[in-house]
């Protein structure tokens, strides 16, 4: 009778590390998998911001571009009416 106690005990006690083992994967591979995807979030927000960055950097440039073409152009016609002026004298 003590053998068959035993024997039971010795059964649930496997199994009962069986199936503890068999959670602690699962936990696990949960884990992996929520981490992935918070890294492929992460990786998509940090590619977005990249790109914003370099929409506004293009714009800036592009501002000064325009900035720069407009102050040429205001001396341009400056230096035109002071040509002007001074052709008339």
């Amino acid at each position: 009778m003590t053998i068959l106690i035993l024997i039971i005990s010795l059964f649930f006690s496997i199994i009962s590390i069986i199936i503890t083992t068999v959670r602690n994967s699962k936990k696990n591979s949960n884990k992996i998998k929520s981490l992935e995807e918070k890294k492929i979030t992460l990786q998509n927000k940090i590619a977005i911001k990249e790109a914003l960055i370099k929409d506004e950097q293009r714009e800036f440039k592009n501002y000064e571009k325009a900035q720069d073409i407009a102050i040429r152009e205001q001396l341009q016609r400056a230096r035109n009416k002071n040509f002007r002026r001074q052709v008339k004298r």
